[in-house]
């Protein structure tokens, strides 16, 4: 029977010195689907709580600072790891913990700022000469398929670690460990493995109700999309944020639905077909306006490429709609540039989406193999 890293660590019966903090969410939650916040404190005694973005309860949006605050519960203090473009660990942070125990549920995307939390922690607490227990949980999308560009360093920021493609297929403690070791950060590492996952399994084939782990990632297919539908945010389009649908729509006040899902039905892209589609976001880019777009429908997990069919959409827009910005003016002028790279519209230009396609593959290639050495299952 499936268990995640937290059912596993609590059955271990496993003895902490010193005090113990807790980097998790509501959204991380054990086989019968109670959060391991509560879990660990019946079983052990908290020192601290730690919250990356979207906050301790999940519910702030994509980019909401928050503060420090008391859980109510718990009655203990939740520190913020997301406070006014600061992602780190203060000495303030440091010093209420021994060991630090991170669970988050990843989505395995380069993007999903979870693992830039992660990677500051663990440079911190090798720095600090602490412990970190990571408490291991599924790949929502498996652990099999790899897609999209290898981001360079000089492209590398909060929403983009380098040299990790889009969907990178390492489990959270899978790439925890990575990151230890390919960037020689050398932190004291532990990780508790989940017990019957394979790498083949999607989430949809764990018999699992689904529990957000943000707030826009309100469905599994949402989560499918996400990976490559989440490359227009930097756009002018609306990826869906402010309806009940984000990133499985896509649309403007410019586009024309009839049209344009003709067209990408006509790319015959394998495992999704497209519907036109009108809505009005109540909130981020066209809040209270009528865009015009697609809704987009995945007929197979399995064979879906969502990267290859966003890249083509997006290319398929650039060419046919002059009102389309690849950087809207009205966004964070590098977005795009963070989600894709500094060179990926000069590449775009140059190579063609289908040339573009082909050397993305050519990079992965290299990284299968650099991955495989970190693989727990």
């Amino acid at each position: 029977m499936f268990e995640f890293g937290i059912d596993n660590f609590v059955k271990s019966k496993r003895v902490l010195k010193g005090r113990i903090g807790l980097l998790s969410n509501r959204a991380a939650i054990n086989k019968d689907y109670v959060s391991t916040i509560d879990v660990l404190c019946e079983n052990y005694c908290l020192s601290a709580l730690f919250a990356p973005e979207h906050g301790f309860y999940g519910v702030k949006e994509a980019g909401e600072s928050f503060d420090k605050t008391i859980d109510l519960k718990t009655g203990l203090t939740v520190f913020s790891l997301y406070h006014e473009g600061k992602f780190g660990l203060t000495q303030e942070m440091l010093d209420t913990f021994d060991v630090l125990i991170f669970d988050i549920q990843d989505l395995g995307l380069r993007f999903y700022t979870y693992i830039s939390t992660l990677k500051i922690i663990i440079q911190a607490l090798a720095k600090a000469k602490k412990k970190l227990i990571i408490l291991d949980r599924p790949l929502m999308l498996g652990g099999n398929v790899v897609e999209g560009n290898l981001l360079d360093e000089g492209s590398s920021s909060f929403i983009g670690p380098p040299h990790l493609p889009i969907r990178y297929g390492l489990t959270i403690g899978e790439l925890g460990l990575f990151f230890n070791d390919q960037m020689k950060i050398g932190c004291d590492i532990e990780v508790i493995s989940l017990k019957d996952w394979n790498r083949k399994l999607y989430f949809y084939e764990l018999s699992r109700a689904w529990v957000k782990p943000s707030p826009a990632i309100t469905s599994f297919e949402a989560t499918h999309l996400y990976c490559g539908t989440c490359l227009f945010e930097g756009t002018n389009l609306s990826e869906g944020r402010g309806t009940y649908n984000p990133f499985e729509v896509i649309g403007a006040p410019f586009l024309k639905p009839e049209e344009l899902s003709k067209q990408l039905n006509n790319l015959k892209l394998e495992g999704v077909v497209t519907t036109p589609y009108i809505f009005k976001p109540s909130f981020n880019k066209y809040s209270d306006k009528v865009c015009k777009g697609v809704f987009i429908h995945i007929t197979n997990h399995k064979t879906f490429r969502p990267v290859t069919f966003a890249l083509r959409m997006l290319n398929l827009i650039r060419d046919t709609y002059p009102e389309f910005e690849l950087e809207s003016k009205t966004s964070e002028i590098s977005h795009t540039k963070k989600l894709l790279g500094n060179n990926f519209e000069a590449e775009l230009d140059s190579l063609g989406v289908d040339n573009l396609l082909d050397k993305f593959e050519e990079e992965l290639e290299t990284f299968k193999v650099i991955k495989r050495q970190y693989h727990l299952y």
